[in-house]
């Protein structure tokens, strides 16, 4: 692993898998986190600064309907299941 600035670091794939759990807390903390193979660029880690959205159960109240014979197989699936059909 390799700094460039305080708060920038460049690993390996396999350090990074290796480190994983190290690498989150710097990131965490401020850091990027430069993953590279074969001494190239491939992946960047960075803190997420999205909104987490809170769930609000009920969103979709009326706009998902299941059908009233959801649970009712076709006699040849019910066969196929060794149920009787």
């Amino acid at each position: 692993m390799k700094n460039t600035k305080q708060d920038t670091v460049t690993c390996t794939i396999t350090f990074a898998k290796a480190h994983l759990s190290e690498l989150l807390v710097k990131v965490e903390h401020g850091a990027e986190i430069t993953i590279g193979r074969a001494g190239n660029p491939v992946a960047k880690l960075v803190k997420y600064k999205g909104k987490l959205s809170e769930r609000r159960p009920g969103l979709l109240k009326k706009k998902i309907v299941i059908a009233s014979d959801f649970d009712d197989l076709p006699d040849d699936i019910l066969r196929a299941f060794g149920l009787n059909g």
